[in-house]
């Protein structure tokens, strides 16, 4: 959050807490339904047979909702 409101301190500020107290992220992971099959894939994850498809889904979908107004 602190990273795309450009609040830079902050998010150094955030990793170097994280590292003191050994904090560690998961991947963010995703689900999509094409064709009627769930595919889920993780964060930066090109391997996917399908991930161009996966990718113009997701393309679409936030073109979507930046035009509903919710970004």
């Amino acid at each position: 959050m602190y990273a795309s409101a450009g609040r830079r301190e902050d998010v150094r500020t955030v990793r170097e807490l994280m590292k003191e107290k050994a904090v560690t992220m998961e991947p963010g992971r995703s689900w999509i339904e094409l064709d009627q099959t769930l595919h889920t894939f993780q964060a930066s994850d090109r391997t996917h047979p399908r991930k161009d498809e996966v990718f113009a889904k997701v393309r679409e979908l936030s073109i979507k909702i930046k035009e509903a107004g919710h970004i």
